[in-house]
């Protein structure tokens, strides 16, 4: 599989030895959003892209912020599960809608591995 766009900048920050907070843009104007952020801070999920065409281990051990324009919750939900999947160690989801002007809404969600109860 493919890394996101910019996720090859990340990889190269990751061996390097940096921990760097990680945007992770999606939905509307994905592209506009994450020009407007430096590699190796920025991933991007492009708007006609489904995520699971792309290998997120990149996030592996990161606390990557998803934002996510006029997504519906379900779409939202199940890209973080993946990034949690993908090692990521908390996901803070933010969905986020607008107007074409404005920020009309934003309603932040966060998604962390849980660990499976052993019984006694």
């Amino acid at each position: 599989m493919k890394l996101p766009p910019f996720g090859k900048e990340l990889q190269t920050a990751r061996k390097a030895g940096q921990l760097p907070d990680v945007w992770i843009m999606a939905g509307d104007h994905s592209w506009n959003r994450a020009r407007a952020r430096k590699p190796p801070r920025v991933l991007c999920l492009p708007p006609d892209a489904e995520f699971t065409e792309y290998d997120w281990r990149c996030v592996a051990g990161l606390h990557p912020t998803l934002v996510a324009w006029n997504w519906p919750p379900d779409r939202i939900d199940a890209f973080a599960r993946h990034l949690v999947h993908a090692g990521a160690r908390l996901v803070a989801a933010l969905a986020a809608e607008h107007d074409g002007v404005r920020v009309v809404s934003c309603r932040p969600v966060f998604y962390k591995p849980t660990r499976a109860r052993v019984a006694a």
